[in-house]
């Protein structure tokens, strides 16, 4: 996010979610924190909005870590 960038702000936030079979995010919640609540309200509306493809199962779940760095 352009407002972390500027105030310098990086972190890793743990995300779980979960995708459905038309491949829309039918659940996500963070299962570590980065910290900084901008870092995490990012974190949250990447997952709000994302859509992939449908998984070959019908569902997927994953863990994945979301790296924010500045350069």
């Amino acid at each position: 996010p352009e407002d972390a960038r500027r105030a310098g702000l990086s972190g890793t936030v743990v995300v779980a979610f979960t995708v459905g079979a038309s491949g829309a995010v039918t659940a996500h919640s963070i299962v570590r924190s980065s910290g900084q609540a901008t870092l995490d309200a990012a974190v949250r509306g990447m997952m709000a909005g994302l859509h992939l493809p449908p998984p070959p199962d019908g569902i997927f779940r994953a863990t994945v870590p979301v790296r924010f760095e500045t350069r």
